[in-house]
């Protein structure tokens, strides 16, 4: 009896080191391995682990006796740098394809050593970045006690992201999947230039009040737009991995429902 049981945990644990051989290490592309936070998936889990202990056990904490910060400065300062940080990473992954060579179509990534294929691999790496850098705005949202702001589509999204940019990064840098990350990064142009110009001061606050459902709306249509895209991996004629599908357009639709969540409870309440 004990050694069935030890014989089917043993099993168990060959084919969990089977798959993570084969989609870890097989299937990763060679030439973003060596890139900082990409060797293994255990770095990443690790930081999104502590991102989830700081933000709901040890940053509430800390500020259980003490009053909110403002962090007005650096808020200004962040938002206008995460405008120009976008406007980088479309410049370089526009050059790197969709500007040169790439389609609207079934486009295959390239995992060669050409300068375009490579420049692809490096800005979709640096996109991953900004990703994990977009997580400290919760901490603000806590250090600036604004715990309705700390909800689950918040966490979800910036999680979700992170993830399929290393999936992306780790597997698949290039072609395709990389689409959805270029209507991101321009949809967070149109983002934080609001937050930046709200940043300003309550005078711009209710002037660009009615602009705040409009951003919404936009995200929400970039995500309709991605997940529209990606349902030609599902011809027969396209050679693009089906876990692309499978990994992208199921997450695209749960936060397109929590966004249309949001959207109408804030409608309503505003009403």
């Amino acid at each position: 009896m004990n050694c069935s049981v030890g014989s089917t945990h043993l099993e168990g644990m060959d084919y969990i080191n089977e798959y993570y051989e084969l989609i870890f290490i097989k299937w990763a592309d060679e030439r973003t391995a060596t890139l900082p936070l990409m060797s293994s998936p255990f770095p990443i889990f690790g930081l999104l682990i502590t991102y989830l202990y700081v933000v709901f056990i040890y940053l509430p904490n800390y500020m259980t006796h003490k009053k909110p910060y403002s962090l007005k400065g650096y808020l200004t300062v962040y938002n206008l740098f995460q405008v120009i940080a976008c406007c980088v990473l479309i410049y370089g992954i526009s050059t790197a394809g969709w500007t040169t060579h790439y389609t609207l179509g079934c486009q295959e990534a390239d995992f060669s050593s050409d300068p375009l294929a490579l420049r692809m691999a490096q800005y979709l790496w640096l996109t991953f970045i900004m990703k994990v850098v977009e997580l400290t705005e919760t901490c603000v949202f806590v250090l600036r006690k604004k715990a309705n702001q700390v909800s689950f589509l918040h966490v979800y999204h910036h999680i979700s992201t992170v993830l399929y940019t290393w999936f992306l990064v780790k597997l698949y840098p290039g072609g395709m999947a990389s689409f959805p990350v270029l209507l991101n990064l321009y949809v967070h142009i149109i983002m934080y230039t609001y937050y930046f110009i709200s940043s300003l001061g309550p005078e711009m606050q209710q002037k660009l009040k009615s602009v705040k459902s409009r951003v919404t709306q936009i995200q929400m249509i970039q995500l309709v737009v991605s997940a529209v895209y990606l349902t030609q991996i599902l011809s027969p004629s396209c050679k693009v991995p089906i876990m692309l599908f499978c990994f992208g357009v199921p997450n695209l639709i749960i936060n397109l429902t929590l966004f249309l969540d949001f959207y109408v409870k804030d409608n309503q309440k505003h009403d």
